[in-house]
């Protein structure tokens, strides 16, 4: 865990696309290199380890963050561990009560419900301004994407968390190139809450649907181009995944 680098910077396998530069990679051959980040602080590192921890439901809604439990579980201090709660709390996957400690939060039909319209009201919008400024680039970042999607999708006995992250990380792919930066992060944040639910609160499709038609056909409009059918295939599979997500909830 501790790094050997001057700056003793962490390093990290890259988990979301979304956090990557797009200008920042390297090409070997004909192939585009999407560069490795890194954890500039502790805090950093403790943070993603959470919360992959709670996107996976290895720790459950409501369960009670013990901080001498999970700082033996990261092999951390209390510090860090103390600094990324708050940073959870912040983003609304950990709740924060007087006296009582931090747990995670909670879930609901009402939540979930909710998460699925905010996003869209505002994914299909920055999926159209990611398309107008794709290039070669970021359609080869989003092709790999949906390469890694499929594969785990069309393996047998794949874990629900991980056929979770793998339509997440396509759909962040999907934004790199929209230049709002609030709309990216905002859309994020949906995202990642849209990703907990689905990890382990229910099935992502209806039974014997294929989970990606709907995205092939977001991802034949995004190569050609077409901001406003991308952006209504995207709809169509947003609903259908709330539809399906609500009725394993209810």
């Amino acid at each position: 865990m501790h790094g050997s680098s001057a700056d003793s910077r962490v390093q990290r396998p890259l988990r979301h696309v979304s956090g990557t530069r797009l200008g920042g990679g390297s090409r070997e051959g004909s192939q585009y290199v999407v560069p490795q980040p890194e954890y500039p602080t502790r805090a950093d590192l403790v943070d993603d380890l959470l919360t992959g921890a709670i996107l996976r439901g290895e720790l459950a809604p409501g369960e009670r963050l013990t901080t001498a439990e999970l700082a033996d579980r990261f092999a951390v201090s209390a510090t860090p561990l103390r600094e990324a709660i708050q940073r959870l709390a912040g983003r609304g996957l950990v709740d924060l009560e007087p006296q009582k400690g931090a747990r995670v939060a909670p879930a609901s039909v009402v939540d979930a419900q909710e998460v699925f319209e905010a996003r869209l009201l505002i994914e299909p919008h920055a999926l159209e301004q990611s398309i107008r400024h794709t290039d070669d680039i970021h359609r080869g970042v989003i092709d790999r994407s949906f390469e890694w999607l499929s594969e785990v999708v069309e393996s047998e006995g794949a874990a629900l968390p991980s056929i979770a992250e793998a339509f997440h990380r396509f759909h962040m792919a999907l934004l790199l190139r929209c230049p709002s930066t609030w709309l990216r992060h905002t859309n994020e944040t949906l995202a990642v809450h849209a990703y907990r639910y689905i990890s382990y609160l229910g099935p992502l499709a209806e039974t014997n649907h294929d989970l990606l038609a709907g995205e092939r056909e977001v991802l034949k409009a995004a190569h050609d181009g077409q901001g406003a059918e991308a952006a209504a295939a995207l709809r169509r599979e947003l609903r259908r995944s709330m539809r399906a997500l609500i009725a394993a909830l209810g």
